[in-house]
């Protein structure tokens, strides 16, 4: 099997990031206009002086699923994939489930928790946490 060691620079990993946005929002208000449209639940009034949760948490399932499960089966977004990026483990191969989970909830919480300083070092924080090495 190959070497994989060749990692993405910044404006790459940032470029891809932007385009995910865009994707998520996309895929996010389409979503909350289909259930406001369509659900007698939401409909409702919020309470005086609050506004409706449903967005933000529906905002929230959107991202963790967009970034969970292509990187955990392939290794890659969509905007990863239009820009020749992939997540790998220490094998070269997409990092599963287990990988992906610590790489997109707890790694990108560390990389947000340091002002996202995170991201900037060479081998982005979220992808430290994640790494798993090869067994001897």
């Amino acid at each position: 099997m190959e070497e994989h060691n060749e990692k993405a620079t910044f404006a790459p990993r940032f470029i891809a990031y932007l385009m995910d946005l865009v994707f998520i929002y996309a895929i996010a208000l389409v979503g909350v206009v289909t259930i406001g449209l369509t659900s007698d639940f939401i409909r409702r009034e919020p309470a005086e002086g609050t506004a409706p949760i449903y967005p933000t948490v529906f905002y929230i399932l959107v991202s963790f699923a967009y970034f969970l499960a292509p990187v955990a089966l392939y290794g890659q977004t969509l905007s990863k994939r239009l820009m020749g990026i992939q997540v790998v483990d220490a094998r070269g191969r997409p990092p599963g489930w287990k990988g992906a989970l610590l790489r997109e909830a707890l790694g990108k919480f560390l990389s947000n928790l340091t002002l996202s300083v995170g991201y900037l070092i060479h081998r982005a924080l979220h992808d430290l946490v994640a790494v798993r090495r090869r067994p001897r």
